[in-house]
């Protein structure tokens, strides 16, 4: 069983724990990993896509994480990381 990324979205889309909301001006930003543009959007959502990109600096390494819409329905499998050290023999 899986189920449409609209339906997700529209599921999550107010009640989720990495929704900010901005009280000046009133601007919505998502603070969820896989996010990029940090815009709380149907669009920008790695929650409800599953095709998201994730970089992250670890220890002197970049961490690319990426998600694949082909394990969409298995949580475990979805996210395929890959760690991305500078060489030190390119200085």
């Amino acid at each position: 069983f899986r189920m449409s990324n609209t339906l997700v979205w529209h599921i999550v889309r107010d009640h989720n724990s990495f929704f900010r909301k901005q009280a000046s001006n009133g601007a919505k930003f998502s603070a969820e990993a896989g996010n990029l543009y940090n815009r709380h959007s149907f669009k920008h959502s790695a929650l409800a896509n599953p095709k998201f990109l994730d970089i992250q600096a670890k220890d002197g390494a970049v961490k690319v994480v990426r998600g694949s819409e082909k394990n969409a329905n298995k949580p475990r499998k979805v996210a395929a990381s890959a760690y991305i050290v500078k060489s030190t023999r390119l200085n």
